[in-house]
């Protein structure tokens, strides 16, 4: 068997088994509401598949593939659009098939046809929400927008699962990957990845475009976001000496995220606490997964101060920080959300 066929097959498989670990409770609920609801537990499947392979075009280690993949189908913004109903679950989790074709293809000729087809992704959401009007798909209602105080689910989306309509953003611990990943992009002057985020982050904060909602639009640039936190990942477990001063940025910075929401949290349960307990505990459990990550970049720092360049130790450890994040995270919002 071919290796790469193989560790698709492998990551479809824990993909698989994680989404029915999620929604194994629901299943009852699920047969007796419609059997449609079934892909509530299979679009995120599809999702993560799709930017585990998109991936591989800038990611060398399968292992941030499947990670980034997992960030992105398990992760906050993918799931809280679930609570809006399989079709609009099922939308997003297309999105990162479509841009395989401009990451993939024409790489040595013709390369100026991967600007039209960076486009499919867009042209795929107007066209399903034109459908949406004629045959009722049930798709997010369009005047379903971003509130300012949703941003705050960028750093803390335990704390806004019942309080925001769609969380937007990526998971705890990967925050300090991707802003590397993207710095990377930039450097390497990778601009159609800047483009195409800039232009989805746009489309998601303004009025509805071509009637899709706007918060649909967001789907692109979370799935950049994701990419980038893979990127990053990789950047990590490759980081040689010159390269400390990223990982001890990343490190400061999710201790500092720890931190800002410890204090936080303390200042909830120090007033109207029969009231805020449920948001302070959040935001607690917030602090600790951010004090991991922030420990788990310092170990890969200090072992890249040391010389230590065991590449699979470093890999155990982002694996374990992004995982458990990944894992207690999702099982969380969808507990809550259903």
């Amino acid at each position: 068997m071919n290796k790469g066929f193989g560790k698709f097959v492998g990551a479809l498989f824990v993909y698989a088994c994680f989404s029915a670990y999620l929604f194994w409770p629901y299943f009852n609920r699920f047969s007796s509401s419609g059997w449609e609801n079934y892909f509530l537990a299979i679009s995120p499947v599809f999702a993560s598949l799709g930017c585990f392979l998109i991936c591989k075009r800038w990611v060398g280690n399968w292992v941030g593939c499947f990670l980034a993949g997992g960030l992105y189908g398990f992760g906050p913004y993918f799931l809280s659009l679930c609570g809006f109903g399989p079709a609009a679950g099922l939308l997003a989790s297309t999105i990162p098939w479509l841009f395989w074709p401009a990451t993939f293809a024409f790489k040595k000729r013709f390369k100026w046809l991967r600007v039209p087809l960076a486009l499919l992704p867009f042209a795929a959401l107007v066209v399903f929400f034109v459908l949406d009007e004629h045959f009722r798909l049930f798709l997010i209602p369009t005047q379903t927008r971003l509130k300012p105080a949703d941003i705050f689910g960028l750093i803390a989306p335990f704390a806004m699962v019942k309080r925001s309509a769609v969380m937007v953003g990526i998971y705890h611990v990967a925050i300090g990957p991707a802003i590397i990943g993207a710095a990377m992009m930039i450097e390497a002057r990778r601009l159609w990845p800047a483009i195409i985020f800039t232009a989805g982050l746009a489309l998601g904060l303004i009025e509805p475009v071509l009637g899709v909602s706007s918060v649909m639009w967001l789907s692109i640039p979370v799935l950049c976001m994701c990419v980038m936190a893979g990127i990053g990942m990789g950047a990590i477990s490759e980081a040689g000496v010159g390269d400390k001063k990223w990982l001890l940025g990343s490190s400061i910075a999710l201790a500092g995220l720890c931190i800002a929401t410890l204090l936080y949290a303390t200042k909830l349960f120090g007033f109207f606490a029969s009231l805020a307990d449920d948001y302070a505990n959040a935001l607690a459990t917030t602090a600790k997964i951010y004090l991991v990550g922030s420990l788990g970049i310092s170990v890969i720092f200090f072992m890249v101060r040391a010389k230590i360049r065991q590449i699979w130790i470093r890999w155990a450890i982002l694996s374990i920080c992004v995982g458990v994040d990944i894992i207690l995270s999702a099982s969380y919002i969808v507990d809550r959300l259903f």
